[in-house]
């Protein structure tokens, strides 16, 4: 049995195998680069998001007029498609920081689960509006089992939602690929993240999921006016640091037996410490979860950033870690300055908000609190 910890910790530990089954079914499940999408509508009153949405420097921050949803609507999702047939209004939601678009969405009072609280996560991006964050705190837990990254599945039927918003596919299954005919059997639609379904992830995934999530939940003006919102924040925070010294920033986990160095060098990782105003360092290896510590040693790290996790993880806190890392590494220009920042783990569907978290950790000239 092990503590209840987040995704890829667990993973990691070797906890939660879904997480390492995830992994390697991405590619599987990739739609290339991800591909933006927007609403519309065919003849059978049926929409399916299928038009990319700009980028972030050239986006039409317009917001649109009293856009209603026409159901049955369908939305393009990992590969797949997802059919809601009426407006959704008993919705379950993964962990905390998964639910925090629903509720900024406007539909907060539809969410009445979640399937894991991650203690302490939430107040730590101090970003959120407290109000959400003390709402979702408060929201029951279908976890069942602290020692379980999986929902008690259930506990999921019994709960009969009209739908499911997962962070991960295969979430809501607890574990097992099997129980997805029993949600089919019930007609429950599940959307999963879009970052998650492939290895190249992209900010652009962050745009449609709030699109598709304010098609699906009738909030498509929420949603738009949301988004112009985050392409503005994405936008300040790449003109702020334009002109700004790009420092070496490593992202640290947690340290394993071995010389092994827990750590994330994929593709979102790597966009989000950019997009921040750092050179993440050092290059992927076959195994983008981990370094050694040759390789960490060779990478003169400037900025240490340390994946916060509250201390029920059970990896030690945040400072305990970057002092670990500093011992390892003295000779680093991030330890001789102790250098170092928490930062919460990057993606998710609030990614851009994490973003500007980076971007403060890396330049705190440049973004005073």
């Amino acid at each position: 049995m092990t503590t209840r910890i987040s995704r890829d910790v667990a993973q990691r530990n070797g906890s939660a195998t879904r997480w390492r089954a995830t992994r390697r079914a991405v590619a599987v499940l990739a739609l290339g680069a991800f591909v933006a999408t927007a609403c519309g509508s065919d003849d059978n009153s049926a929409a399916t998001a299928t038009t990319a949405a700009p980028s972030s420097s050239s986006a039409d921050t317009t917001t649109p007029v009293n856009s209603r949803t026409t159901y049955p609507v369908t939305v393009d999702n990992c590969g797949t498609t997802v059919t809601v047939d009426t407006s959704p209004v008993h919705v379950l939601s993964d962990q905390e920081q998964d639910a925090v678009p629903l509720f900024e969405l406007g539909a907060g009072d539809r969410v009445k689960a979640i399937f894991s609280h991650f203690g302490g996560e939430l107040g730590f991006i101090e970003a959120f509006d407290p109000a959400i964050v003390s709402a979702i705190q408060a929201l029951p837990d279908l976890d069942g089992d602290a020692g379980s990254a999986y929902p008690v599945f259930e506990l999921v039927l019994q709960e009969k939602p009209d739908f499911i918003f997962q962070a991960y596919p295969g979430d809501a299954l607890g574990g097992d690929e099997k129980n997805q005919a029993a949600l089919d059997a019930a007609g429950i639609p599940v959307y999963t993240l879009t970052a998650n379904c492939a290895d190249d992830a992209s900010f652009e995934s962050h745009f449609t999921d709030l699109e598709n999530l304010g098609l699906i939940l009738d909030l498509q003006d929420e949603a738009a006016a949301l988004i112009a919102e985050r392409r503005a924040l994405l936008d300040e925070i790449e003109t702020t640091v334009a002109d700004a010294e790009r420092p070496n920033v490593f992202l640290l986990d947690s340290f394993a037996e071995g010389g092994v160095i827990y750590t994330n060098t994929g593709s979102f990782t790597r966009d989000t410490i950019t997009i921040a105003g750092g050179t993440p360092v050092p290059e992927p290896g076959p195994d983008r979860y981990s370094a050694s510590l040759e390789e960490v040693a060779a990478a003169n790290v400037e900025v240490l950033l340390v994946t916060h996790y509250p201390e029920s993880v059970g990896v030690g806190t945040d400072e305990e870690r970057a002092q670990q890392w500093f011992e390892a590494f003295p000779n680093s220009p991030a330890a001789k300055d102790q250098r170092w920042a928490a930062v919460p783990y990057p993606g998710g569907p609030n990614a851009i908000v994490i973003a500007q978290a980076f971007a403060e950790a890396i330049h705190p000239d440049l973004f005073p609190s």
